[in-house]
């Protein structure tokens, strides 16, 4: 790999990246009017002819950039011209989030562009052969897109280490659910206080970011597996499929049903 292909990351820490997919798709149509969902996507195309609307705002995919959507957010996808296009699907811990759900759209030099379309024709001789390609150069490609966004569009819970806390508390007990209470007896806070300062570090209230990590769980077990929709609202803490599916149309709009079928709608 050449060397400038990586930059050093800017945010205070590098946060760890889970990759849930990495495809190459010639797309003749591409047309869908939300494509929610909670996992970060990064955009590569290697052809004008595509483009996402984000509320009112169209944006064209321009091939030469990769494009960086943060999770949740709710966008169309429209294509004019067939396109190839490399897209990854990953996760960022939760320690970091994206302050706004506005798209990044991010410019590569030369050796990058280049070494993204060798990489995208030969992940598509890979796919033609049903064999898997190593997620060593996804994670890469998603390092360098992460390295190039804002500073100032990051939130980031280490920056309160009684938030930080709590944020681990909420982790190793998942998918069950703390208190208020005892979290805020842990970083030895008043409850109010507690609940006020979570949420301005991170967006969210306790329990908020406690359904946004179920949420994820059960979007990757839609993906990546064959379980029944009562099994994976077992395994993620929902009462039941019901509530799974009450919460999944309330964030995605869309029915968890829906979600596993649109999964190879990009």
């Amino acid at each position: 790999m050449p060397s400038d292909v990586l930059t050093m990351y800017q945010l205070p820490l590098p946060p760890a990246v889970e990759i849930l997919c990495c495809h190459y798709a010639v797309l003749r149509t591409w047309d869908y009017p939300d494509l929610a969902a909670p996992y970060w996507r990064w955009y590569w195309v290697d052809r004008p002819g595509a483009a996402i609307t984000v509320g009112q705002k169209r944006f064209e995919l321009i091939p030469g950039q990769v494009v960086l959507i943060p999770p949740n957010t709710h966008f169309a996808a429209h294509n004019r011209e067939p396109i190839g296009f490399l897209y990854i699907h990953f996760f960022v811990e939760a320690a970091y989030e994206q302050s706004s759900p506005a798209p990044s759209f991010l410019e590569l030099d030369a050796t990058q562009r280049q070494f993204i379309r060798d990489f995208a024709s030969q992940l598509a001789e890979l796919e033609r052969k049903e064999a898997s390609p190593l997620l060593s150069l996804p994670l890469a490609f998603v390092s360098l897109a992460l390295s190039r966004t804002k500073q100032e569009h990051w939130t980031g819970a280490c920056q309160d280490a009684r938030v930080s806390r709590a944020i681990q508390q909420i982790e190793a007990g998942y998918p069950a659910a703390l208190s208020n209470a005892q979290l805020a007896r842990s970083a030895g806070m008043n409850l109010n206080a507690f609940i006020r300062r979570f949420k301005r570090v991170t967006s969210q209230t306790p329990r908020q970011f406690l359904l946004g990590l179920r949420l994820k769980e059960a979007s990757s077990l839609l993906h990546h597996s064959q379980l029944s929709l009562e099994t994976i609202a077992e395994q993620t803490g929902f009462n039941d499929r019901q509530h799974l599916n009450l919460m999944f149309r309330k964030s995605f709009r869309i029915t968890p049903a829906q979600f596993r079928k649109n999964f190879l709608k990009l």
